[in-house]
């Protein structure tokens, strides 16, 4: 089961359920979001991005 953060559901509430909570650029198939560890939306890549606050860090799946 994924677990949403309480700031991922505001952000849902105020219609950036699609934006990225690391960059802010929106979810597209060729970059889906998944849910962080931390509840939150962001994109795939940022776990493979060194000057990411997510790097090497796991993720719960396509959210």
């Amino acid at each position: 089961m994924r677990w949403i953060s309480r700031g991922q559901q505001q952000r849902d509430h105020r219609g950036q359920r699609n934006k990225c909570a690391a960059c802010g650029n929106d979810g597209t198939t060729a970059r889906p979001l998944t849910i962080s560890r931390d509840g939150m939306r962001i994109h795939l890549q940022h776990y493979h991005e060194p000057r990411s606050g997510y790097y090497g860090d796991t993720h719960q799946g396509v959210g």
